[in-house]
């Protein structure tokens, strides 16, 4: 938290500064509601040559719930679809990383990640793509892989925290503590 609590400082130096809707700061984290709360983070520029995410996050229930993301469909064959989406599954402690790939097909490759347990907890989430690999790792548990067959298929504009870009929906419950988003896949 900063001088003003309707912004989320960017602390890189990059001055990407986000405006906060709804969300409120909480001595653990900014904390979202998953009914209206979100992050607007402008545009961040271009992560189709690879990119690294870490997140660390408490989810308070089970939901659809997009962390981070900048997507214009959650559709697979979607002819427009283009972008990626980090998020919470409804399913029990299940968390996934899509992107789409740049194919006549226009697929929403997925690669998904349990861990026991980590509703209501503090998660350290970790999405990956580079080299034709996007991956998911949480906790310390081993990640998830998903091989791309082409190219990743970039969506443009601004970049969401706790809601889909191209629709008031899946709105995130819960805290995100760090959030660090780099343009190119770490080792």
């Amino acid at each position: 938290q900063g001088e003003d609590p309707a912004v989320l400082y960017d602390i890189s130096g990059n001055g990407h500064h986000g405006t906060i809707y709804g969300a409120t700061w909480t001595a653990e984290g900014l904390q979202f509601d998953g009914t209206n709360d979100y992050v607007n983070l402008g545009d961040l520029g271009s992560l189709g040559d690879g990119y690294t995410i870490v997140a660390v996050t408490k989810a308070h229930t089970d939901h659809h719930g997009a962390l981070l993301n900048r997507i214009s469909s959650t559709t697979s064959g979607a002819s427009s679809g283009k972008g990626l989406l980090l998020q919470k599954e409804p399913t029990a402690d299940q968390w996934s990383m899509r992107q789409y790939e740049d194919s006549e097909l226009s697929r929403l490759r997925l690669s998904l990640q349990t861990s026991p347990g980590s509703t209501n907890r503090w998660t350290v989430l970790c999405a990956q793509y580079g080299d034709g690999l996007l991956s998911l790792s949480v906790d310390d548990i081993p990640p998830s892989r998903a091989t791309i067959d082409t190219s990743f298929r970039e969506h443009t504009g601004n970049y969401y925290l706790g809601r889909l870009t191209y629709t008031s929906a899946y709105y995130y419950n819960g805290s995100i503590a760090y959030l660090a988003v780099y343009d190119r896949k770490l080792t």
